[in-house]
């Protein structure tokens, strides 16, 4: 009978497994989600880069736009784009290139603070829904569908109705929408999680509502939120296009794309298409990338639709 061969030891790293893997990793843990994002997300890529470049042009828009986006010049009016206005002019002489560039201001402003705000309080009130339940989440509810049932257009012009046209008035409008229609998404996501053991673990331990809603649920529900963010950024943005389309939005003459396509400017885009083309192409092209980078995150965010791909 054969005997077979001693085979030598491999040396021992002392690692384990799990040290193994962390030694072989690339990148931190809680960034390897979007380093996916960008490797398999080709469309999401291109999305969070029409953003950076949004977030550029706004921060410098003083930089960037080679004329006053306000100051009239009766002299160039209605020009076609040429070399000293590569995108026209309008019908007050503006320059369209410079109000396009300001016009990113104003629409990250609303986007940006209608986010942070509105998902702040969706938070706020699907969490407390959602994990109290009984008799608070039923009150809660009725006051959201009550809300939810009207169309969100007319709600949004009945409130800058009463406030008054303007920015911070467009913001709070958009917020107050925003915290009433996200709180559902956010109840249901606090309610499969409150089931979890180690929930109730803390609450056999002592720990009050407000830290286990703090340090256990607000956690777990990061992900959503998140999404919830990214994707209602582009639906703010929109609603403030269509506020100051309908001349409820900011007040001329600041460089709103929405304000731009509104009726100062229809009655002269067909003789001068270009008043339509550059404010359109530029709202489509920002809503899209929002769109398409909010569902890559809720792809690479989400772990069951991780293993997807495109």
């Amino acid at each position: 009978m054969a005997q077979q061969k001693p085979t030598a030891a491999l040396p021992s790293s002392g690692l384990g497994l799990s040290g193994i893997a962390r030694a072989q990793r690339r990148f931190p843990i809680w960034l390897e989600p979007y380093i996916d994002l960008v490797q398999h997300k080709p469309l999401a890529t291109f999305g969070g880069a029409v953003m950076l470049i949004m977030l550029f042009v706004a921060l410098f828009a003083d930089v960037l736009a080679p004329y006053d986006p306000v100051e009239p010049n009766m002299a160039a009016r209605l020009r076609a784009p040429d070399s000293s206005h590569l995108l026209g002019t309008d019908q007050l002489g503006r320059d369209e290139l410079s109000r396009i560039i300001y016009g990113a201001q104003i629409s990250l402003f609303v986007g940006l603070g209608a986010v942070l705000i509105g998902t702040s309080g969706a938070t706020i009130i699907g969490g407390v829904s959602g994990y109290f339940g009984g008799k608070v989440d039923t009150a809660v509810q009725r006051v959201v569908d009550a809300v939810l049932a009207m169309p969100a257009l007319i709600l949004l012009l009945a409130i800058v109705s009463v406030l008054g046209p303007s920015l911070l008035n467009i913001v709070i409008a958009l917020s107050f929408r925003a915290a009433i229609g996200e709180s559902r998404t956010i109840r249901g996501a606090v309610i499969g999680i409150k089931e979890n053991q180690y929930v109730d673990a803390a609450r056999a331990i002592g720990s009050s509502n407000l830290h286990i809603l703090v340090h256990y649920i607000l956690p777990n529900v990061t992900a959503p939120i998140m999404v919830l963010a990214s994707v209602s950024l582009g639906g703010a943005i929109l609603a403030e296009a269509s506020l100051s389309f309908l001349g409820f939005g900011v007040p001329p003459p600041a460089p709103s794309w929405g304000g731009m396509l509104s009726l100062e400017g229809r009655r002269f885009m067909i003789v001068a298409p270009w008043l339509a083309i550059a404010p359109g192409l530029s709202l489509s092209l920002v809503v899209f990338g929002i769109n398409v980078l909010g569902d890559g995150l809720r792809d690479v965010l989400d772990p069951r639709l991780r293993g997807t791909r495109g």
